[in-house]
C-alpha cells in the first residue's frame, strides 16, 4: 500500500455520501460560518471543522506514515498551532478551533534521527521541549531544527484506534494539554505518559486548504531560484561602518549613534514632545555612542558596562540617566515622575578620546565633565572632548551586580557648550536607549502591563512578533502620544559615523529649492540650494507631498499638487510616448512662502466627481466604492482634454525603504516561482527597469507603485527632477522641458546638475535609515487592561483571517533581507507585508499609463508596515495608488484581478471578523 493510500485508507469511520458532498460544496471561513459554493450561507449546518476534517481524514496507522497533518486534541476537539502564527523561536505550542486554510496547524512528520520531527507547515520551525527539559510540566515551543532530542518524538497508535500518544525521545514524556483543559487557546506541556485523554490526538492528514469550493492545497515553502527575466541583481560595496562586533578579547561593541530631543520618553506633550527635530538639529546635534560590554573573568555572567560618547559640539555638562524608575518610593504603582530614573549622575572626560582595554582600569581616577559653560574651539571635538560612564550595577534591583540578560534604559541630558545668542538653543534632551547585557545591539523597547507597574520599571524588550523591521530598524513604542511622528525617526541601531549625515539628509527633504527655506521656520536658510528648482515643479520641497514623511491625498475639486500625475500619448502603432503639451509629468504647483509667490503649474488636473459602483457583503449588508473622475484646465483655467495615458498617484509612505532595497532578487524570483502555479490564479511578475547611472544595465524595480525605480538613489534623483525640477547626475535633462508647455524650463535646461551625487547619496542614506514603527496591540500576556487584552484578541483573530483569506500570497508577511552597503540594514528579518511584485488587479484599478514591464492594470504589491500610522498623520487620509479609497475597507473591497478570490472571501466574512481585519491592519 503506498503511503497516500495509508493516508486515505485504514480503520476510521467512512464518510457517507451526504457527508462527502457537503465537504464539497461547504468551507469554512475563519469565524466557523460555513460558504456555500456560490458565496451563500448554507442552509445546512455542518459538524465542526475539527470533526468533520477529523471523519474524512483520520488516520488508522501503525506506524504513522511520513506527511503532512493536522493533529486535533481528543479532549475539546481542538487543533494544535504555533501560538498565533508567531514565527520565531520559542513560541508557544497551543491549540485553537480548527481551521482547514491555516497553515499553522499543519505539521509536516517526516523520520529525522532517532524519532520522527514535526515541522510547522507556517513557521518552518520544529515542535521543540524548552530547554530540553525532562519535567512534567515543561512548555512545548517551535525551535529552529538542531537535531536533539528534545526535538524528536514517537507517535504511537492507542490500540486499534484513530487515537495518538505522542512522546518526546529525550524526556520520554508525552504531550499534554495544560491543566487537562479542553478549551482553546491552551498550551502543550509535556507529563508523563499515561491513558488521559488530554494526551491523545487524531491525526488528520492533507494539507491546508484555499477557502473556495473543494479547495485546492497551499503551496509548498520556497522553490529554487529560476531567473525570471534578464537582470543583472544589485551588489554593494564591502566594509563600512558596522554597528555590533566583537573584540579579539571576547568585549562585545555596541556602535550607534543618537540625536538631541525636546523632552524626555515619556512626556506627551503635544507641542514640545520627544519626537519632533528641535531647532538647529542638523548643526552638529548628534553624537555617537559606544557601548563596550565585558565579562568578570570570575564570572562572565556579572557584565560591566563601559559607555562612551562622543558629541559632534562640545558639551559642557551632561546627565546621564539609567534604571527608569518612574515614581518614587511612596508613589503610587502608575509612574508620576515620567523623568525619573535611579541614577541623574555626570560622565568623565576620556583623556585622548581613545578606549583601551575595558574596563577602564583608571575609570575611577577620571575627571568629571566641564559643568560649566565656556567658549568652544571651532568646529567639532574630535578626540579633543569625549565622556565616558560605567555601569556595573542593574539600577532597579537593590543595585545588585549587572548581570546577562538584564535590561538597561539610559538616557543623555545634554549642554552645549558657547554663547547661546550664536549657536541657538543649548539645552536638550536624547534618545531613551534600551541594551540588553551581554548581547550587542540596542532593543526596541516597550513600557509593559499598564505602563510602568512592571517591577522593576526598566522598558521590556518589545517582542519578535512585534519587530516590523527586525531588531535593528524597528524603534520603540511611542510613549509620547506622538504617533504621527513616528515615520520620521531614525533607527536607533544607526552607526555612529552616519547620525550627522542622516541629520542632513533630514535637512534636504525639508528644504525649498526655490527659496532655501526649510519648513520647519525656526531652522537656517539652506542658501546653497535656493534657486536650483526649474520654471515650473509640483512642489519646491519632498515633504510637501511626503508631510511628515507619510502618504498624501487627494481631495475632490483641489488641484492635484501633492499627488503625481503621469501623462502620456499613443503614437500610429499605439506605444505610449510623451505628451506633447506636459512629456510625461503634469507640473502644477505654486509656491507660496514668505512674501514670494511663484507659479510653477503647466495645468491644473482636479477630481470633479466619484462615480459609484455598489457591492454587497455576503450577509447582504451593501456597500459603494467611489471611482475618481478629473477634469484638466490650463493655467488660465480653460478645459482641456485629458492626456489618453493618464495615472495619478499618491505620494507613498517613506519608511523601510532601505530594507525593502536589502532584499535580495533571489528572494523575489522565489515568490515569483510560488505563485506560478497558485490556486487563486496570482502570478506576480518582476518589474525590469534600466539602471539610471548605467542605461545598458537592466535592474530588478522596487520602489514606485509600478516598482519603476531599482534603488534609493534613483527613486531620489528622479523625484528631485520630475516633481521639484532639479537636477543631478543620475537624471541631468529636466523633464518639465520635455512638452510645448516647458518653453519656460527648456531656457535652463542646460544639463548641468543643480544637485550633486553627495546630495543624492546624503537623501538616500536619510530614507534609506528610517526606522519603521512597531506593531500596536501586539500579544502581550503581561497587559493587565481588560479592555487592552480584548483588543489585542481582536487584532490576533483579524491577522488569522487576512492569513486564511490569503491576502498573504501577495502581501507576504514575512522576509530576510540580504547584503547592502549599510551594515544596519543585513540580514533582518522584516515583516513589509509585501512581495515587490507586479500584480494585475483588474480593470477596476486600471488606469491608462503603463510603465516598463508594468500594464495600466498592474501594481507592485504595496507594503503595509506602518499602514496603521497613517491616519495619525493625516485624518483624511486614503488609500490605493490614486486615493480613491476613504477607508482600508474600500481599499480591500477594490480589489480585483488577481485579488479578487481573497477580496470575495473578505466579502464573505461576518461584520465582525470584518472589522477585525481592519484592525489588524490598523495594528500595523
Amino acid at each position: 500500500m503506498t503511503t497516500m493510500a495509508m493516508m486515505r485508507g485504514g480503520q476510521g469511520p467512512r464518510v457517507g455520501a451526504g457527508a462527502l458532498l457537503a465537504s464539497l460544496l461547504l468551507v469554512a471561513c475563519g469565524d466557523g460560518t460555513w460558504i456555500a459554493s456560490r458565496g451563500k450561507t448554507g442552509a445546512i449546518p455542518p459538524a465542526s471543522g475539527a470533526m468533520a476534517a477529523a471523519q474524512a481524514m483520520n488516520i488508522t496507522t501503525d506506524p504513522v506514515p511520513p506527511g503532512r497533518y493536522q493533529l486535533v486534541a481528543v479532549h475539546g476537539g481542538h487543533c494544535v498551532e504555533i501560538d498565533r502564527g508567531i514565527r520565531e523561536d520559542g513560541a508557544a505550542v497551543v491549540t485553537a478551533a480548527c481551521d482547514a486554510g491555516r497553515a499553522f496547524q499543519f505539521f509536516d512528520v517526516d523520520v529525522a534521527g532517532s524519532g520522527l520531527r514535526l515541522r510547522n507547515l507556517g513557521s518552518g520551525k520544529v515542535v521543540d521541549i524548552a530547554g530540553a527539559s525532562t519535567a512534567d510540566g515543561a512548555r512545548v515551543q517551535q525551535w529552529t531544527d538542531n537535531g536533539s532530542g528534545a526535538q524528536r518524538f514517537r507517535i504511537e497508535r492507542v490500540g486499534t484506534s484513530d487515537r495518538y500518544r505522542i512522546a518526546n525521545v529525550h524526556s520520554g514524556r508525552c504531550l499534554a494539554l495544560a491543566g487537562a483543559s479542553p478549551a482553546a487557546g491552551v498550551a502543550l506541556v509535556q507529563m508523563g505518559c499515561s491513558g488521559a485523554t488530554a494526551q491523545l490526538f487524531h491525526l488528520v492528514a492533507g494539507g491546508p486548504r484555499v477557502p473556495q469550493v473543494g479547495g485546492a492545497p497551499l503551496l509548498p515553502p520556497l522553490p529554487p531560484v529560476v531567473r525570471s527575466a534578464e537582470y543583472r541583481p544589485l551588489q554593494w560595496p564591502g566594509g563600512g561602518p558596522r554597528t555590533q562586533y566583537s573584540l579579539p578579547d571576547g568585549t562585545l561593541v555596541t556602535h550607534v549613534a543618537g540625536r538631541v530631543r525636546n523632552r524626555h520618553a515619556r512626556e506627551p506633550f503635544t507641542d514640545d514632545s520627544y519626537g519632533r527635530f528641535p531647532p538647529h538639529y542638523f548643526e552638529r546635534r548628534t553624537h555617537e555612542i559606544v557601548i563596550y560590554d565585558n565579562g568578570l573573568p570570575e564570572d562572565p555572567d556579572r557584565r560591566v558596562l563601559t559607555i562612551v560618547v562622543r558629541p559632534q559640539h562640545y558639551w559642557y555638562g551632561t546627565n546621564f540617566r539609567h534604571g527608569f524608575l518612574g515614581r518614587r518610593a511612596d508613589d503610587p504603582l502608575e509612574p508620576t515622575a515620567l523623568a525619573l530614573y535611579a541614577s541623574n549622575g555626570g560622565m568623565r572626560v576620556l583623556p585622548g578620546g581613545v578606549v583601551g582595554s575595558t574596563p577602564l582600569a583608571n575609570y575611577a581616577t577620571l575627571v568629571p565633565d566641564p559643568q560649566s559653560n565656556y567658549t568652544p574651539p571651532v568646529g567639532p571635538p574630535g578626540n579633543d572632548f569625549v565622556l565616558v560612564t560605567e555601569i556595573r550595577t542593574a539600577a532597579n534591583d537593590g543595585h545588585r551586580p549587572l548581570r546577562r540578560g538584564d535590561l538597561v534604559e539610559f538616557e543623555l541630558g545634554i549642554f552645549l557648550a558657547g554663547n547661546p545668542d550664536v549657536i541657538g538653543r543649548f539645552n536638550y534632551y536624547a534618545d531613551a536607549l534600551v541594551y540588553k547585557a551581554g548581547a550587542p545591539g540596542l532593543l526596541p523597547w516597550f513600557r509593559g502591563p499598564g505602563h510602568g507597574v512592571q517591577r522593576p520599571l526598566d522598558s521590556l524588550e518589545l517582542p519578535h512578533h512585534a519587530q516590523s523591521a527586525g531588531p535593528w530598524m524597528t524603534l520603540h513604542e511611542n510613549a509620547s502620544d506622538e504617533q504621527f511622528r513616528m515615520f520620521m525617526q531614525a533607527s536607533h541601531n544607526i552607526a555612529g559615523a552616519r547620525m550627522q549625515p542622516w541629520a542632513e539628509g533630514r535637512r534636504l527633504l525639508h528644504t525649498s529649492f526655490l527659496s532655501g527655506r526649510h519648513s520647519e521656520e525656526s531652522n537656517t536658510v539652506f542658501a546653497a540650494h535656493a534657486g536650483k528648482s526649474a520654471p515650473r515643479f509640483s512642489q519646491t520641497r519632498c515633504v510637501d507631498c511626503h508631510h511628515d514623511n507619510g502618504r498624501s491625498s487627494p481631495q475632490v475639486q483641489v488641484p492635484l499638487r501633492r499627488l503625481g500625475v503621469f501623462v502620456g500619448s499613443f503614437n500610429a502603432t499605439g506605444a505610449q510616448q510623451d505628451d506633447p503639451r506636459f512629456g510625461d509629468r503634469l507640473q502644477q504647483g505654486r509656491y507660496a512662502e514668505g512674501g514670494e509667490t511663484v507659479d510653477g503649474r503647466e495645468g491644473e488636473l482636479r477630481i470633479v466627481r466619484h462615480d459609484e459602483v455598489a457591492g454587497r457583503f455576503g450577509d447582504g449588508t451593501a456597500y459603494v466604492l467611489r471611482k475618481p473622475v478629473y477634469e484638466l484646465r490650463d493655467r488660465a483655467g480653460n478645459a482641456l482634454p485629458l492626456p489618453p495615458a493618464l495615472s495619478v498617484r499618491t505620494a507613498p509612505s517613506l519608511v523601510g525603504l532601505g530594507l525593502l532595497e536589502a532584499v535580495s532578487e533571489d528572494t523575489l524570483e522565489r515568490f515569483v516561482a510560488r505563485q506560478a502555479t497558485d490556486p487563486d490564479g496570482i502570478a506576480g511578475r518582476l518589474q525590469v527597469v534600466q539602471d539610471a547611472s548605467d542605461p545598458s544595465v537592466r535592474r530588478v524595480g522596487r520602489f514606485g507603485w509600478k516598482a519603476a525605480t531599482a534603488t534609493l538613489a534613483q527613486q531620489v534623483a528622479v523625484a528631485f527632477n520630475t516633481d521639484m525640477g532639479v537636477t543631478s547626475p543620475l537624471a541631468p535633462r529636466l523633464e518639465c522641458a520635455r512638452g510645448t508647455a516647458g518653453a519656460a524650463c527648456r531656457t535652463v535646461d542646460d544639463g548641468v546638475a543643480r544637485l550633486t551625487q553627495a546630495d543624492i547619496e546624503t537623501t538616500a542614506l536619510y530614507l534609506g535609515l528610517l526606522g519603521v514603527p512597531p506593531r500596536r496591540h501586539f500579544h502581550n500576556p503581561l497587559e493587565l487592561d481588560a479592555s487592552a487584552r480584548q483588543m489585542q484578541a481582536v487584532v490576533s483573530r483579524g491577522e488569522t483571517l487576512f492569513d486564511t483569506m490569503r491576502c498573504t500570497a501577495c502581501h507576504v508577511p514575512e522576509m530576510t533581507t540580504g547584503n547592502h552597503a549599510f551594515a544596519e540594514l543585513r540580514e533582518q528579518r522584516i515583516r513589509p507585508y509585501t512581495d515587490l511584485l507586479l500584480h494585475d488587479m483588474g480593470p477596476g484599478l486600471a488606469d491608462t499609463y503603463v510603465e516598463g514591464r508594468a500594464r495600466a492594470s498592474e501594481w507592485r504589491t504595496a507594503p503595509l508596515w506602518g499602514i496603521g500610522t497613517a491616519e495619525a498623520i493625516d485624518p483624511n487620509v486614503r488609500y490605493l495608488h490614486d486615493g480613491r479609497a476613504a477607508t482600508l475597507e474600500e481599499a480591500i473591497l477594490w480589489h480585483g484581478g488577481q485579488g479578487t478570490a481573497a477580496k470575495q472571501r473578505y466579502e464573505a466574512l461576518s461584520a465582525t471578523d470584518r472589522a477585525a481585519v481592519v484592525a489588524f491592519l490598523k495594528s500595523l
